[in-house]
């Protein structure tokens, strides 16, 4: 047997066997994690670029010919057009494009009013009757009172106002009317203001009073405005108006 004390000097030389086992033991968890990590790393890098990469073109290359031809602005170097001007300018417009003109808008009538304003006035002059100056039937009428007196005696005038549907260019007014006499007064203004602007036509009233504008007028509003009142066939002093019509 070898004696104690050297038996503790070899231990001591040669260590444990659990030493020497523990020592020789190769551990790959640390290489695991590594290249776990670069994977991960390298993952994330591809897939960035994949989400921000830009999308290829609708169709593909050739594709995006249709789409840039289909709204194409226009090319400056490309041959004139035969409908433009000698000089290469742009063509003039079709003047039957965009919003109508006044003058080629036919004045049309959308309602009419009474205008009988204060404070000789009392706006009654038959504002239920408007309508039948309008209505085409020349057997129905507007009609204001009856005065004793042509030009009233207590107001200087009566008025009757059509609306037409749009802005429109008025050269004639043509005025029906059951009697003779008196005086109108045309003007291209709101009823709300009668007796304002110029006076666009104005004399006697007969069966059928043709009035003739000084000047073709853009009108939304045209007033007749009474100045005298015609005498009716009873020989009261009244304006039987039938018929309103515009050209």
């Amino acid at each position: 047997m070898v004696p104690p004390g050297e038996h503790e000097d070899f231990d001591t030389l040669i260590g444990s066997p659990v030493d020497v086992l523990t020592r020789k033991k190769f551990d790959p968890t640390p290489f695991v994690l590594l290249l776990l990590g670069i994977a991960v790393v390298v993952g994330m890098f591809w897939a960035w670029n994949a989400l921000t990469a830009p999308a290829p073109p609708i169709g593909g290359e050739d594709g995006m010919g249709d789409i840039v031809d289909s709204a194409a602005p226009e090319d400056p170097a490309a041959p004139e057009d035969p409908a433009a001007g000698e000089d290469g300018g742009e063509a003039p417009a079709d003047e039957g494009e965009g919003a109508a003109d006044p003058a080629t808008v036919v004045p049309t009538i959308a309602s009419a009013q009474m205008i009988d304003p204060p404070p000789g006035g009392d706006n009654n002059e038959h504002p239920e009757a408007v309508d039948r100056a309008i209505d085409g039937d020349p057997a129905t009428y507007w009609f204001t009172r009856t005065y004793r007196s042509p030009t009233y005696g207590m107001k200087p005038g009566v008025g009757y106002a059509v609306t037409l549907t749009e802005p429109a260019t008025v050269t004639t007014v043509v005025l029906n009317v059951n009697g003779t006499g008196g005086n109108v007064e045309v003007r291209a203004t709101d009823p709300s203001t009668p007796t304002e602007g110029e006076v666009l036509a104005s004399g006697p009233l007969s069966a059928e009073t043709v009035l003739t504008l000084s000047t073709p007028t853009e009108a939304q509003h045209i007033v007749l405005w009474f100045t005298e009142l015609p005498q009716a066939a009873d020989g009261g002093n009244r304006v039987e108006l039938t018929e309103v019509r515009l050209s």
